[in-house]
């Protein structure tokens, strides 16, 4: 039967392969991630077909994850997809984390209860008892739909941006407290020396960065049920395939400890030239035999440094911290960070989902 003149042709979900995706499947979800990212992120770039291009190919190249996408269809319009990400490594064989996102315009229409059928079946076929995931307050309209469907609140936390335009002078120059941290580095941390990793990471780190990362771990995870990441040279071969196949440009900062040789911390720092106006800092961790020299302030002021001086394009650096993460929140907010977003990360019981649906 044909819908009536004037309706809306009927919504229909259909996989995308990410490995075989034509230059028609580019033209299209285009305008539907420039309107997604106008609504979550006002201040970035909008996306172009060769950054949407590049990004859904490095997602599909992920070696731990078992990665799926599906888009909603009307008619020839694309008004939503969602990507269900499945851990295939040695932790966290219990989850999938999906990420589902709707047009504005076409939310309470069924599209968002088609995806979670959809995300449901990936979990029954992956044997997935958990599904995770996150919302922002820019998009209320993530938690009304998460906690319609029985998934519950678990764990806190906010985007955070660093305005360089309005901190920039308080932080650099011979007595801004960037100077001043990295003055105090080898003072107050003696002993210990830092260096940059190459990226991709060379051989010879790739172990001991490993383990190095592992200090995540301790990052406050609230009432998530997930288990430590186990991090290996696999996993940060991984990263490295991801960061450069996007187009991202990454840095790494070690804290070396020098008479043992040990890596003692460790900050990121990405950055995309097709979003040149931002930077986000990425994972910071300090191993706990190694706090208590502020290496953390000496890590993320040597960064910040660099980052003044190689790219001064940047005047907004974002990071995404638990809200509960004391140690982390006291180093960004005395730098500058104010909280630009709440959100919260939510899980989902399989069998509750396949009640409520």
């Amino acid at each position: 039967m044909e819908p009536p003149p004037g309706a809306s042709p009927p919504i229909e979900l259909r996989p995308l392969d990410l490995t075989r995706l034509t230059d028609d499947d580019v033209r299209a979800l285009l305008p539907l991630a420039a309107v997604l990212r106008r609504e979550a992120r006002p201040d970035d770039a909008p996306p172009t077909a060769a950054s949407l291009r590049a990004s859904l190919g490095a997602t599909a190249g992920m070696k731990e994850l078992a990665v799926e996408a599906v888009v909603a269809w009307e008619g020839a319009r694309a008004v939503g997809r969602a990507f269900a990400y499945v851990p295939i490594g040695v932790d966290n064989r219990h989850l999938l984390q999906l990420d589902p996102q709707v047009l504005p315009d076409r939310r309470r229409r069924g599209v968002g209860r088609a995806m979670l059928g959809w995300a449901f079946g990936i979990a029954r076929r992956h044997g997935r008892r958990l599904i995770v995931g996150g919302t922002g307050a820019r998009v209320p309209a993530g938690d009304a739909f998460a906690l319609a469907f029985g998934a519950v609140p678990s764990l806190r936390a906010s985007l955070n941006e660093l305005d360089l335009e309005e901190h920039g002078p308080r932080l650099f120059g011979p007595d801004g407290l960037v100077a001043a941290w990295i003055r105090e580095g080898p003072e107050r941390a003696p002993g210990y020396e830092l260096m940059w990793l190459p990226r991709p990471y060379a051989a010879d780190v790739l172990a001991p960065f490993a383990a190095l990362k592992s200090a995540m771990n301790d990052a406050p995870r609230g009432e998530l049920d997930v288990e430590d990441r186990v991090y290996t040279e696999d996993s940060l071969r991984d990263t490295d395939a991801f960061e450069f196949a996007a187009g991202y440009l990454p840095w790494t900062l070690v804290a070396r400890h020098v008479e043992s040789g040990d890596y003692a911390g460790f900050t990121e720092m990405v950055w995309h030239p097709d979003n040149p106006a931002i930077a986000f800092q990425g994972d910071t961790a300090v191993v706990p035999a190694h706090r208590g020299h502020a290496l953390g302030k000496w890590l993320k002021a040597t960064t910040l440094d660099r980052l003044r001086r190689e790219r001064p394009q940047v005047r907004v650096v974002r990071t995404g911290n638990a809200d509960s993460n004391a140690a982390m929140l006291a180093i960004n907010h005395a730098l500058g960070f104010r909280q630009a977003e709440g959100g919260s990360a939510y899980q989902l019981d399989v069998e509750e989902l396949a009640r409520r649906l």
